[in-house]
């Protein structure tokens, strides 16, 4: 597995918003972000879905405390995949990784949906361009208003 790639982050400045980190999480760019009890936390089970609050923009090492700066808005990113065709728009899961190594995804039209696949691939790809949107996804939205 390699490497989640962030091809393109939002250019909105209103897709940002700045949330309160766990104590003693370690976040790297790009990570996937659950918000749960008043905390940012890294995505670590399908079932985080129901809380997904985005991808980070900053980094935050084990022990601090700051706000890390998320973008809730669209991300596009290049990311490994469970081996299949896919077509554009499909649903995709959260299947594997955690801190900036080996995120992985795989094909889903169900309830865990985080993101949707950003372009067709008619030809069998373990890697995929895929486009996350927090916001207009709405699960963390809906459950915490």
């Amino acid at each position: 597995m390699s490497l989640l790639k962030v091809i393109n982050w939002s250019n909105n400045p209103c897709d940002y918003t700045r949330l309160p980190i766990a104590t003693g999480v370690e976040v790297k760019q790009g990570d996937l972000i659950s918000y749960e009890s008043n905390t940012c936390t890294v995505f670590t089970a399908v079932g985080d879905d129901a809380t997904f609050a985005g991808l980070t923009f900053t980094e935050s090492i084990s022990g601090e405390t700051d706000d890390l700066v998320v973008c809730v808005g669209p991300v596009i990113v290049e990311a490994d995949v469970t081996s299949a065709t896919y077509a554009f728009s499909d649903g995709i899961l959260y299947s594997a990784g955690a801190y900036a190594t080996d995120w992985s995804f795989a094909d889903d039209s169900g309830a865990n949906t985080l993101g949707h696949i950003w372009r067709e691939y008619t030809s069998t790809v373990t890697r995929a361009r895929i486009r996350f949107d927090a916001y207009m996804l709405a699960k963390f939205f809906e459950n915490n208003t």
